[in-house]
């Protein structure tokens, strides 16, 4: 009698990624999957698909949140002169804010 073993499954994982974590992360990431009920594996593979990651700054979005921030404030009222500098006055009322 020729034992067949285990079925096929329907969805084939066929790449492998390794990557290195700490050990407080990788406690982290086993305390995560525990609580979810999922072993390592199956909740990176979710957390990776499904999760929102934080995008870093990229180079220029710092200045430009700071002006879009010091236009509002002037926009606003609360606008105070000596907080910014004269050219960042003159640049934010040439552009209309």
């Amino acid at each position: 009698m020729k034992r067949e073993g285990r079925p096929p499954k329907a969805i084939k994982q066929e790449k492998n990624i390794g990557f290195f974590v700490t050990w407080n992360q990788y406690f982290i990431i086993k305390q995560k999957a525990d609580a979810a009920g999922v072993n390592m594996s199956d909740y990176m593979r979710q957390a990776a698909v499904y999760a929102q990651v934080k995008s870093r700054w990229r180079v220029g979005d710092q200045e430009l949140v700071r002006e879009l921030e010091y236009c509002q404030i002037k926009e606003e009222g609360f606008f105070n002169e000596d907080w910014f500098n004269q050219n960042e006055v003159l640049e934010c009322e040439l552009k209309g804010y």
